[in-house]
């Protein structure tokens, strides 16, 4: 559906973060930024919560995008029976160390 061959990468270039700190070693950060997704770029909000413990941090988060705003088809399989959403959800947990 994403066809690799042609469009092997997936960037996103951070352009904002903004955070808020509800407690000690915990934040709520919203990335601004370009994604880069099957040759067209889009630009998009990633929320995080990103945790510091020491020399370790970790973000953790998801955001979805539209298959339409990327000019990505959908493909079915099965005679139609079985269909791709429109939505691509994305999920990360990053673990960082220093």
């Amino acid at each position: 559906m994403l066809h690799p061959d042609k469009y092997p990468d997936i960037t996103f270039q951070s352009t904002n973060v903004t955070a808020k700190s509800p407690a000690a070693g915990r934040y709520e950060v919203k990335i601004d930024g370009d994604l880069t997704l099957h040759g067209v770029t889009k630009r998009i909000t990633i929320p995080a919560v990103v945790t510091v413990n020491g020399n370790n941090l970790r973000a953790v988060g998801e955001f979805s995008i539209d298959r339409d705003d990327y000019d990505v088809k959908a493909t079915s399989a099965f005679h139609g029976m079985v269909r791709v959403k429109n939505k691509i959800k994305f999920e990360f947990d990053i673990v960082g160390r220093s």
